[in-house]
C-alpha cells in the first residue's frame, strides 16, 4: 500500500502503509521480550535475554522511523487523522525504547498545535496519548495530575470516547501504584458510566474487568453484573473468537 500510494502520488495510501508497518514492528517488539525459562543455565538465559533485548530495540527503532515518516507526510499533506495515528504509534515506540521524556514532550507539542488550530477531535486524541505516555513513564503522581487535567478538558472537547480511555487509564495508574484505591474506584465508575452512555460494549467490558481486579484487591466480591453487562462480555468474547478464526 505504501509503495503503491507513493507511486500514485496518494499520500493517504502512503500514510496507511507506513502505519501498517509501524504496527507490525510494534507487535514484533512486544513479542521479542518473551522471558527465558527459569530452569535454563544462567549463561544461556542471559544470552537469550540479551538477544531478545536487541530484537526489541531494533523493532522499536523501525517502528519509530515509520511513525515519524507517517507524521511528516501527514503534516505536509495536512491529513489530521494520519497525524493523530502517527502520534499514537510514535509515542508507543518511544516508550518501548525508554525515551519517556521525548514521548511526553512530543504529545504536549501536538496538543498545543491541535488546540491552536482548533482541531477538537485531534486535541482529544492527543490528550489521551499524553496521559498514556505519562502512565508508562513511572511517575504515578505526575501521571495522575496529567490525567486530571485531561479529564477537565475532554468534556469541553466533546470526546466521550477519549474521556473513557483517560478515566480508565487514571484508574489503572492509581491502582497499580497503590497510591489511592478510592480514586481508582472513582475514575473507574466514571469510565463505566460514560461507556454505558456511549453504548460501547468493548469499553464497558474493559472497565468491568478492571473493577473486578479492584474488588479482588480490596477483598470484596466482584461487582454484580447487569444483563447489559453480561451481554457486553458475551459480545466481547464472540468478537475475540471471530478474530482467532
Amino acid at each position: 500500500a505504501m509503495a503503491a500510494g507513493k507511486a500514485a502520488g496518494d499520500p493517504v495510501a502512503e500514510i496507511a502503509g507506513l502505519l501498517c508497518q509501524t504496527r507490525l514492528h510494534l507487535q514484533r517488539s512486544k513479542k521479542s521480550c518473551t522471558p527465558s525459562a527459569e530452569d535454563e543455565p544462567r549463561a544461556l538465559r542471559e544470552m537469550k535475554n540479551a538477544k531478545a533485548q536487541e530484537g526489541l530495540e531494533e523493532e522499536a527503532l523501525h517502528a519509530e522511523t515509520c511513525a515519524r515518516q507517517a507524521m511528516e507526510l501527514s503534516k505536509r499533506a495536512n491529513i489530521c487523522r494520519g497525524r493523530v495515528a502517527a502520534l499514537d504509534a510514535l509515542v508507543q515506540a518511544l516508550l518501548i525504547r525508554g525515551q519517556f521524556d521525548a514521548a511526553k514532550s512530543l504529545a504536549e507539542e501536538e496538543i498545543q498545535m491541535f488546540r491552536a488550530c482548533r482541531l477538537r477531535g485531534a486535541e482529544a486524541s492527543a490528550l489521551a496519548v499524553e496521559v498514556f505516555a505519562h502512565a508508562n513513564a513511572g511517575n504515578a503522581k505526575e501521571a495522575l495530575q496529567v490525567a486530571a487535567k485531561a479529564l477537565r478538558r475532554l468534556p469541553v472537547l466533546g470526546s466521550r470516547r477519549e474521556e473513557v480511555r483517560v478515566a480508565l487509564l487514571a484508574a489503572e495508574i492509581a491502582f497499580d501504584s497503590s497510591c489511592d484505591l478510592d480514586r481508582a474506584a472513582k475514575h473507574a465508575q466514571h469510565a463505566l458510566s460514560l461507556a454505558r452512555k456511549r453504548g460501547d460494549f468493548a469499553e464497558e467490558v474493559d472497565v468491568l474487568q478492571f473493577l473486578a481486579r479492584l474488588h479482588a484487591a480490596i477483598g470484596l466480591n466482584p461487582p454484580r453484573l447487569s444483563l447489559r453487562s453480561e451481554i457486553a462480555i458475551q459480545h466481547s468474547s464472540d468478537a475475540a473468537a471471530k478474530e482467532q478464526q
